[in-house]
């Protein structure tokens, strides 16, 4: 008897381990079974939008949904739009989704290191800190060994014991922050703004679309409060359709050689979407690039840059109270 009373003991024992594994097991399971669920919801919402990007014409600023089939015909008066300068979109399953027209934002490769200054600023740091960044990161990429005002080349690395300057474009974004002093000087919040204000593209891909651009983007590209204000009121108002306008408005260029304007998307645009409440309190966030490849092509779009995080990286986006729902095409079955 006391035999079979202590194997039963044991085997209740052992009955309450297992039991308090598994309880302590079930909330990670439970997160995994919720990551899984929005990692499902984030692909078929980036289908929509790649499907909408294909068969909706696009407008200045907008994918316009039920709009002519003539992109240059687009208008915002004549469709449903989906905006893409970054704003978010309800779109179901506690998730927000933007679109963000990768030609309204400063691109690190191009020649336009005051304008690159400027945005620096706007993510908090000092005048002098953001000149000196940018400064840095010219030379970083440039092939020359002559050093700008404030900038820095292979002699100032090697004195640190760091590798050289990579003297060639940056291929993605976080590649900058082998810049001398960016690492040191731009913490978390400061990045998030910068990577949801920049791209990387060919240097001579430098022009903006004003139209799809945030705010502190066109801030920094005009430099000056004034003008940069008259701007952005206008685009409050409508789309800009005539370079001739902006032309008027900026007093024909921007602030920094080689990033000047322009009013037509590119062919590329990150589509972030966040899961939660709300997009400005998202506890998760993917993070794709989508480019269209063109008329004729095998693929006609493809994804690239996948950036997965927790919260942050819509942080000193466009401050939008209502968030209205995602555009449906048509051309789309019922949800």
């Amino acid at each position: 008897m006391f035999l079979a009373a202590l194997v039963v003991a044991v085997l209740a024992l052992v009955l309450v381990a297992v039991a308090q594994v598994q309880g302590a097991l079930s909330p990670g399971v439970r997160a995994l079974r919720a990551e899984a669920a929005q990692d499902i919801a984030a692909e078929s919402l980036g289908a929509r939008v790649a499907f909408m990007m294909l068969t909706e014409p696009i407008g200045p600023r907008s994918l316009v949904i039920g709009g002519p089939r003539e992109a240059s015909a687009a208008s915002s008066a004549q469709g449903a739009e989906l905006r893409l300068d970054g704003r978010f979109y309800e779109a179901g399953w506690r998730a927000f989704i933007s679109v963000q027209d990768e030609s309204g934002l400063i691109n690190l490769n191009a020649p336009a290191e005051a304008a690159l200054a400027g945005l620096i600023e706007r993510a908090g740091e000092s005048v002098s800190g953001a000149r000196r960044l940018a400064a840095a990161l010219a030379d970083f990429t440039d092939e020359d060994d002559l050093v700008r005002t404030g900038g820095a080349e292979s002699a100032a690395y090697a004195r640190l014991g760091l590798s050289a300057p990579a003297n060639h474009a940056l291929t993605v974004r976080w590649e900058a922050l082998e810049t001398l002093g960016w690492r040191d000087s731009l913490d978390e919040d400061r990045l998030d703004f910068l990577w949801a204000h920049t791209v990387v593209a060919a240097p001579r891909e430098g022009n903006v679309n004003v139209n799809t651009a945030p705010t502190s983007v066109i801030e920094a590209l005009v430099g000056d409060a004034a003008t940069a204000a008259t701007l952005i009121a206008r685009l409050e108002h409508s789309e800009i359709r005539e370079m001739h306008e902006v032309e008027a408005l900026t007093g024909a260029r921007a602030r920094a050689a080689g990033a000047g304007f322009a009013i037509m998307p590119g062919d590329a645009f990150r589509i972030v979407v966040a899961f939660g409440d709300a997009p400005g309190v998202a506890q998760r966030f993917i993070e794709r690039r989508l480019v269209l490849a063109g008329t004729g092509a095998d693929r006609p779009v493809f994804w690239s840059e996948e950036r997965r995080g927790r919260g942050g990286a819509w942080r000193g986006r466009h401050n939008v109270t209502v968030i209205e729902p995602l555009p449906r095409s048509a051309a789309l079955p019922p949800a």
